[in-house]
């Protein structure tokens, strides 16, 4: 959140579940998303989420402060800048979450709004 840092594959940790989730800190089904994952992250062992946004960087920052995103270790967030994440990875809505497992194969990707539950069942932790 120093709006100077990147992060590329080679910060991500190695053998660990990886779920990507384009989001607007403004919209209330990411809102509701994202702290649900945020109450529930013990359940995710072994697994590391990265949340990415086009909004303006003071209001991903204001949403990284307001749900002490920088007490997680596991959770990654920035600015996408460059669209070549969506391009990548094909985001299509808000939220968008394109789930990866542990030797870097794609698993599902989850349109709108979803649950830990759901998350659960595919990295099948």
């Amino acid at each position: 959140m120093d709006s100077s840092t990147y992060l590329s594959n080679k910060d991500l940790k190695e053998n660990w579940n990886t779920v990507f989730i384009n989001f607007s800190p403004v919209c209330e089904h990411c809102q509701h998303t994202i702290k649900s994952i945020l109450e529930n992250i013990s359940k995710f062992k072994e697994t590391q989420f990265i949340l990415t946004s086009f909004e303006n960087f003071e209001s991903i920052q204001k949403f990284y402060f307001d749900n002490g995103l920088g007490s997680f270790t596991t959770v990654y967030i920035g600015q996408e800048v460059d669209y070549n994440l969506t391009k990548q990875l094909k985001y299509s809505s808000f939220p968008c979450l394109i789930l990866f497992n542990k030797e870097k194969k794609f698993i599902k990707k989850i349109e709108g709004a979803t649950n830990t539950k759901l998350l659960q069942k595919f990295l099948k932790n």
